[in-house]
Formats: C-alpha cells, structure tokens, sequence
C-alpha cells in the first residue's frame, strides 16, 4: 500500500510541474554536447538551451552552422548569439560539419561547395533532418518555429536547407555565403534575409569562382542574383525598398562602415525577402567577438525569424503577428 501511494504521489507531482520543467525534458539550461547516428556516421551538435518562462510550452530552435574551416565550439564562443536567444527565448543548435579529422576543418555539402564534404558527397540535409529529431528528444520543439543560418560556408548550407527542406524551415538568414545549390527547387516560399559586404574578399558579392586550399575551386553566385531569384520565387509584388541605412560614426572602429537593409515585400504566403548590404565589413559576422559592431546581426537575425513560422497548413500565411 505504501508503495501504491508513492508511486500516486510522484504522478501527481508531474502533473503538476510547471511548463518549463516538461519543456526542458531530461536537459538543463545551458550547452550541451550531443550526437546523432546518420548512417553509420555519428554526428556531433551543441545544444543550449535558453532559460524558459512559464508560458512557454514549446521552444523555437535555430540551426547555425559554422563557416569551412571552422567547429561548432569555436563558432558558437566567436559569434556570441546564445546571450540574445536566452533573451527571446530561442534555443540554438551549434552542428559540426564533417572532415577528415573530428573537430576541426570541417565543411558542409552546401552544392557546389565546399571541400571533402562535396567530393564525399555528404548528405547534410538528411543530418539536419536527423539532427531535428534528435533535438525533440530533449526539448518541446516548436515544428513550426525552426530557422537556419550560417556563416560562409555555413550560410551556404542555411541556403541549401532553405531550396531543399522547404517543409520544414520558417526562414533563413545567410551571412557572407551565397547560394550554392546544383538545383533551385523550392517547392514552398521562405522568407530569405542574407547580409554581405559588398567587399567581401572571401566570398565575392558578385560571384564568380577561384581555387581556394585546402577546399579546391570553389563557386559563388552573384548575391543580387540570388536575392533576385528568391524574390521571384516568394512571387514578392513590390519592388525592393531600403528600409533602413547606418553608417559609422566618426571615431568609432567601424568609421566609414556602411549597413542599408533592402527589403522586397508583399509576397506569396506572407513571405519577405531582404538583405542587409554591407561596405567596409569584409568578410566578418557583425556583433562576434573581434568583428565590428556597426549592427548587431544576433539581434537582427532573431527578430526577423521571430515573424515567421512554417504552418502545417500550406495555406496559412508564413507571417507571424507580432504584439
């Protein structure tokens, strides 16, 4: 008898938990180092978790995926995103590419590039759809709430989940790496908003290809071309605008540095294709540690995904309204 009622006093005391303690499942606040089984590769992701209020029953997740070269670890302490997401409520995913040794030049299967994960032909886009599952075990995922970004070859990959995972991504945001997929063929509108220099001496504005070691010939589409393509895609009816201009003050690290939002509206399903056209920046993530800090593109890249969603409903408007 005894037993019987520990056991009923225990389930009760779930039931009456609070939302964030089911939201967080097995998990707590903060990063955590995890691994998915891809075929019969096992892949590695950081996971953080943002602290939770009490009415949030489901968590928002950003994918971001570090530049070539690069590892999960040292991507996430560079570009300083989890302090806004903590603030929002977003938890973000940190993956690693793939490479020949475990943690470090790494790339991504983005299309056309980069590296030993286009030559092995890496099946990135399954990992992620892999990796999603994975998060669901251990936090209340928002299905409808899922959102991709990268920096380089990272942006990259953002672009090719967004051409090629359609279904599942609300929105991207490419930073300093264009388009580099073999096919264009989304088959559902998603809001696209992409930041690069116009400077950029690693990934050119304009396109183009070079050898790059250890990566060999790498291939870049024009940016104009590619936000081009998408708004056409999207079906945006308005022709694009500059919404917002900043320019460096005098004095300041980043003097002369310029930042014009461009934004094409008034598209199909509610979405919206922009671009944040930067000078003077070369090829860096605004707001990382050691990067300028003309805007803060943390802040910017989670208030653009907070206006979108992916409904179950292909008919439904992408848009979110905001309070």
């Amino acid at each position: 008898m005894f037993n019987k009622l520990m056991r009923l006093r225990f389930l009760v005391m779930l039931v009456c938990l609070p939302s964030t303690t089911l939201v967080l499942a097995n998990l707590d606040t903060g990063n955590h180092n995890l691994f998915v089984d891809v075929g019969e590769k096992k892949r590695a992701y950081i996971l953080h978790i943002p602290p939770l209020s009490a009415d949030m029953s489901t968590v928002p997740l950003v994918i971001n995926f570090h530049g070539g070269g690069d590892n999960a670890k040292s991507f996430q302490q560079a570009v300083r995103m989890d302090m806004i997401a903590d603030q929002m409520g977003y938890a973000v995913v940190y993956p690693n590419g793939t490479g020949r040794w475990s943690n470090k030049k790494l790339t991504w299967n983005a299309g056309q590039c980069c590296g030993p994960a286009v030559s092995k032909k890496i099946d990135d886009v399954d990992f992620v759809r892999q990796l999603i599952r994975d998060v669901e075990q251990h936090i209340a995922l928002d299905r409808e709430r899922i959102y991709v970004t990268g920096f380089a070859n990272g942006g990259m990959m953002a672009y090719r989940l967004a051409v090629e995972a359609s279904d599942l991504i609300a929105a991207a945001a490419p930073v300093a790496g264009s388009m580099a997929v073999t096919e264009f063929t989304p088959v559902l509108p998603v809001p696209i908003m992409q930041v690069h220099s116009i400077d950029d001496p690693q990934m050119p504005y304009k396109g183009g290809s070079k050898v790059k070691f250890p990566f060999g010939k790498e291939k870049y589409s024009s940016v104009a071309d590619v936000i081009e393509q998408w708004a056409g895609f999207n079906q945006c009816k308005e022709n694009y605008k500059v919404a917002r201009s900043i320019v460096g003050g005098l004095g300041a690290k980043y003097a002369g540095q310029k930042a014009n939002l461009i934004i094409y509206s008034d598209c199909e399903q509610g979405a919206e294709v922009s671009l944040w056209q930067l000078q003077g920046v070369m090829h860096e993530w605004p707001g990382a540690q050691s990067a300028t800090q003309l805007i803060n593109l943390n802040k910017e890249i989670l208030r653009f995904f907070s206006r979108f969603r992916r409904p179950g409903n292909e008919s439904v408007s992408l848009r979110v309204e905001l309070d």
